[in-house]
């Protein structure tokens, strides 16, 4: 079993992460940089990938077992996680 957080703008993420390591359990975070909007258009956060590979320097420095991202996060963010992970087990 695990907890998480999910769908939470980037820079938010950092107050849920006395929570999750309280938890005792394994943690993940999956931030979204949007969001639908109802028209069919798209609200999105300004948010390069390596910004966003910066958060989640944090976030597995936090302990988190699993990072990724959900709404509006691209190729490019998903490209700047891996590397930050790798980078991570690396230490």
């Amino acid at each position: 079993a695990a907890v998480g957080v999910n769908c939470a703008p980037p820079e938010v993420v950092a107050a849920c992460l006395p929570t999750l390591i309280g938890s005792g359990l394994p943690f993940c975070v999956y931030a979204n940089l949007g969001a639908p909007l109802p028209d069919g258009a798209f609200r999105s956060h300004d948010c390069s990938p390596e910004r966003f590979a910066s958060h989640a320097r944090a976030w597995l420095d936090a302990g988190a077992r699993v990072v990724g991202g959900c709404c509006g996060t691209t190729p490019e963010h998903v490209r700047a996680l891996a590397a930050a992970v790798r980078e991570a087990r690396r230490r």
